[in-house]
């Protein structure tokens, strides 16, 4: 693409398309940085500075350096909180960090996490202070020394096998929330055959009344085609009339709002063991609940009515891959998604999009990603410009296990190996669920 990433324009969207809030500050940029033995303690020298978000092996990273399994990667940088904050938590987020950390802010340990290919957040309202504060992230990468995993990243890179990929590669931002409870995810499910949209907003806690709602609106540009009142923690459906239906060559997207919202109690006075408990009736009642003051928290995302299936096919007996209850013949290329600056960190927005459109051009419908799960804006942009996704889970295994052509059975696995690669899978598909392509 011929771009140069700096300071300035690294990364800069926001991160995370299908659940916005306006307010947010973006991390990505220089930080400090310094490898250590991993049994040495937090650095007090720092080697020189990193562009974050590309990980500490890449060019565009500015330290183009390996990191080996005794090693440890320290990231440090200071961040302030805005004052329009004031008063609400605080949450710092990582898109994906290869391949283990744990999070210091002012000297207190936040937490860990361990998966390199996992958006992540943590709580850091507590641990802030007024003015300046220090972030510090100590990252272990065994690379393929370990089973985690990773996909195509080989410490000796050679064949078919890739540089490895340690740190942080994906964006780093915070964000405010309101302090007494907020929405903490969405997750939306299309019911084509019954031109309907499951809507599950989960809350970082439970709302045990019945004054705490969830208002959700669906539209059409910037016009309502359906809306809802559901008590929270409750399932909710939109009834979507004549809906437009998502397709690679027409990837129409509808927008979406959800908003946390407190309402007059639908039942009165009626004590709580005389209240309807069945789903219909409850959500009769707060379909017609009388809203009061402004949203305690509000997001904003997109969706698309579109239904994935399997059933006949041209051929007897042979079962295909169905769209909106029609074959469609899937083609496309084995996507590996390695970029010659940033590795697995694709350039930008641009870069991306640039990539996707050249694939269309070219007479593709889909592509499968290889061993490899990509930002979120990349599956935003395959939603909006059209192509499917078949998503590869990022391979591990420990060497010596390695399977050759000819092999009658695959190495068996230690249960630690597989329990971490089914975690990880499973994260990966609760993290892509709301998106169309796949």
């Amino acid at each position: 693409m011929g771009e140069t990433n700096h300071p300035e324009n690294a990364w800069r969207e926001y991160p995370r398309p299908q659940l916005v809030r306006q307010q947010w500050q973006n991390l990505n940029g220089m930080w400090d940085y310094a490898i250590t033995p991993k049994t040495a303690p937090q650095p007090t020298r720092y080697d020189g500075q990193i562009l974050v978000p590309f990980c500490v092996e890449s060019t565009v990273s500015k330290v183009n350096k390996s990191l080996t399994a005794d090693q440890r990667l320290w990231y440090r940088r200071d961040v302030s909180v805005p004052k329009d904050w004031a008063g609400q938590r605080v949450l710092l987020h990582f898109g994906a960090v290869d391949y283990e950390c744990s999070l210091w802010v002012n000297g207190g340990l936040v937490g860990s996490h361990t998966g390199g290919s996992d958006a992540f957040s943590f709580d850091v309202t507590d641990y802030l202070k007024d003015g300046q504060n220090q972030l510090m992230l100590g990252v272990l990468d065994p690379t393929s020394n370990g089973e985690q995993p990773r996909g195509k990243q080989l410490m000796n890179p050679n064949g078919i096998w890739y540089t490895p990929v340690s740190g942080i590669w994906q964006t780093v931002w915070m964000e405010p929330v309101p302090k007494q409870t907020y929405i903490e995810e969405v997750k939306v499910t299309p019911e084509l055959d019954s031109s309907r949209l499951r809507v599950e907003v989960l809350l970082d806690k439970p709302a045990n009344n019945y004054t705490t709602a969830i208002r959700l609106t669906a539209l059409d540009g910037n016009q309502t085609v359906a809306t809802t009142l559901v008590r929270a923690g409750r399932v909710a459906w939109l009834n979507i009339k004549n809906p437009k239906l998502w397709s690679p060559d027409r990837p129409f997207l509808y927008n979406f709002k959800a908003e946390l919202v407190t309402v007059n109690d639908p039942f009165g006075d009626t004590p709580r063991n005389k209240r309807p408990r069945q789903d219909a009736l409850l959500n009769t009642a707060f379909a017609n609940a009388t809203v009061t003051g402004n949203p305690l928290d509000v997001v904003t995302g997109y969706f698309a009515m579109r239904k994935i299936s399997i059933g006949a096919g041209p051929v007897a007996n042979q079962p295909v891959l169905l769209l909106n209850n029609k074959f469609v013949f899937q083609n496309g290329p084995l996507d590996q998604g390695w970029w010659p600056g940033g590795l697995l960190t694709p350039p930008s927005d641009e870069g991306m999009t640039f990539e996707i459109d050249f694939l269309k051009k070219s007479g593709f419908n889909m592509l499968r990603k290889h061993i490899k799960v990509e930002p979120d804006r990349y599956y935003y942009l395959c939603d909006k410009l059209g192509i499917l996704v078949w998503q590869d889970m990022p391979s591990g295994f420990l060497e010596g296990q390695n399977e050759y052509p000819g092999d009658q059975s695959e190495p068996i696995r230690r249960s630690k190996g597989k329990e971490q690669f089914e975690l990880e899978l499973r994260r990966m598909m609760n993290r892509l669920h709301n998106h169309p392509v796949l």
